[in-house]
């Protein structure tokens, strides 16, 4: 599945899960390095960068170029409240799983041991969490959790 794809039925997942919110899809054909959502629900606002996994990829393999995440590192920096989606299908000895990144626990082409998904913690502590599936609720529970 392509990641618009992936954008659009984590974006109705979000439309149902969090009454009242402004979700605004960003095309950046122009600056380029924005993310691709911008979520604003509960007095707050959060900057989501999404990518889908193929093979044995990373996320360091998905950026287009170094700006897209140099820009979610200064939101995160200023707000708190930015992060990468990724969604990888089933592949050989890969099951199908989503992980949430922090842009900073990214620098420097690190990527950190993914730790299972016990709401924003696991994020704040490992800098990257992880549920089995492709799961857009989780994206969901991390606005509630973190909109607070």
């Amino acid at each position: 599945m392509s990641e618009r794809k992936h954008e659009a039925k984590c974006m109705e997942e979000l439309r149902k899960a969090l009454p009242f919110a402004l979700l605004w899809k960003i095309r950046d054909t122009t600056t380029g390095g924005q993310p691709d959502l911008e979520v604003a629900w509960n007095q707050n606002t959060t900057k989501i960068e999404f990518k889908v996994l193929k093979g044995n990829e990373t996320i360091h393999d998905k950026w287009e170029d170094e700006r897209q995440l140099i820009t979610l590192v200064r939101y995160e920096q200023q707000t708190g409240l930015a992060w990468a989606v990724a969604w990888r299908p089933k592949y050989k000895k890969f099951e199908a799983a989503t992980y949430i990144y922090r842009p900073t626990a990214l620098l420097g082409k690190h990527i950190p041991p993914a730790k299972a998904w016990d709401g924003p913690r696991a994020l704040w502590e490992n800098g990257v969490a992880w549920v089995p599936g492709v799961r857009y609720d989780v994206v969901a529970e991390l606005i509630r959790g973190t909109h607070v």
